[in-house]
């Protein structure tokens, strides 16, 4: 039973980190496209 929720916690956990990239490339794209464009995400210094 402890196997299988580890195993449900690794897919929740990987799906969370997918999401997140998704994101970040979306909003990144979509700041690029727009013309807001710098660096991203390092600090405009």
């Amino acid at each position: 039973m402890a196997k299988n929720r580890l195993v449900k916690a690794v897919e929740i956990s990987a799906i969370v980190v997918f999401t997140l990239v998704v994101i970040y490339l979306l909003a990144t794209g979509v700041l690029s496209s727009t013309g807001i464009d710098h660096a991203w995400p390092y600090p405009t210094k």
